[in-house]
């Protein structure tokens, strides 16, 4: 009888250690992240959004103590990763760090191989920076008045990025907003819009506010005007000081996952990036740069999608802009 109930009681706590185990290990499971994380970004290496991203991945491998990627996914802008996280299991080891040209692609392509409303969940805001209107110093146009009248008597061209790009679109909603006609003339980047005003070969650019001030200092350019006012380009006044109320020229990051992801691996991703952005080497890169930090809720990151496609999508179609 004795060892009956000895035998019975190594039983019963044999059977609590095991389920204290299983416990453990599904608690364990249960953690996000239990393993490396990629953060997925649609963009060539050494650019902009690529380095921002990888500070965030830093600030965020030291919070969750496991390993954060980020892998590039250039090409078909920005088509390629956001197709690449739509299509990932919804675990929340796949983020993608897209800017606002997923809102663009919305309202310039035609087909895409994914809907952004049931394939993607917006989760949070990185940044935003305002873009300026320049003109070559070699123009003599140093205010957007003296553009829209120059534009009314004389040929003048602005310098993109390429088709459908944020500064395409800009340069679009001044033609509409100004009632003027300025040529457009695509490039392939930055650099060679800034050789081809140099040159002379265009008069205008749109451009962030941090490659603006550099072109600015150095005597190649005059800024005519900022979306809103920026600490790198204080003497610029904005749009609507500068008398054409009604232009916006803006652009933003934000992180997305697949739209199946549980509501704590969202949270907790937002949680993250939100802690990210409070980081002295975060802080420090985007003040220097001219972006503006901005966080907050995954509300507030769809929000800004609604309001560039309801923004955009008019001036597209009256444009007949198709993204290529």
């Amino acid at each position: 009888m004795i060892q009956s109930l000895s035998f019975t009681r190594r039983a019963l706590m044999g059977a609590a250690l095991a389920l204290t185990a299983l416990a453990g290990s599904a608690a364990a499971q249960d953690k996000y992240p239990s393993g490396p994380v990629t953060i997925v970004v649609p963009f060539a290496a050494g650019g902009t959004t690529d380095a921002i991203a990888r500070l965030v991945a830093e600030e965020l491998q030291t919070r969750w103590g496991s390993a954060v990627v980020v892998e590039n996914k250039p090409g078909a802008g920005g088509v390629i990763a956001t197709q690449a996280v739509a299509r990932s299991k919804p675990d929340g080891t796949q983020i993608l760090f897209n800017d606002i040209g997923i809102a663009l692609n919305e309202v310039t392509m035609p087909s895409l191989p994914y809907n952004l409303k049931e394939d993607l969940r917006p989760v949070v805001t990185v940044g935003e920076w305002p873009l300026a209107f320049l003109a070559g110093s070699n123009t003599g146009i140093k205010t957007m008045s003296e553009l829209v009248e120059r534009a009314k008597s004389e040929s003048l061209a602005l310098g993109t990025f390429g088709p459908a790009s944020s500064p395409h679109l800009a340069g679009e909603l001044l033609k509409s907003v100004a009632g003027i006609d300025i040529k457009i003339v695509h490039f392939k980047g930055v650099s060679p819009v800034i050789q081809a005003m140099a040159a002379g070969e265009v008069q205008l650019g749109v451009f962030g506010v941090g490659a603006a001030a550099g072109e600015v200092a150095k005597g190649t350019m005059n800024v005519l005007a900022v979306d809103y006012k920026s600490p790198l380009m204080p003497e610029a006044p904005t749009f609507a000081e500068a008398g054409v109320d009604g232009l916006r020229a803006i652009a933003w990051w934000g992180v997305f996952v697949q739209s199946q992801t549980p509501d704590e691996i969202v949270n907790e991703i937002n949680a993250g990036v939100n802690e990210a952005l409070t980081s002295e080497r975060v802080v420090k890169y985007l003040d220097t740069n001219g972006y503006t930090k901005v966080g907050g809720e995954p509300a507030a990151l769809q929000q800004r999608v609604d309001d560039a496609v309801s923004l955009w999508g008019p001036l597209v179609e009256k444009a007949g802009i198709v993204s290529k």
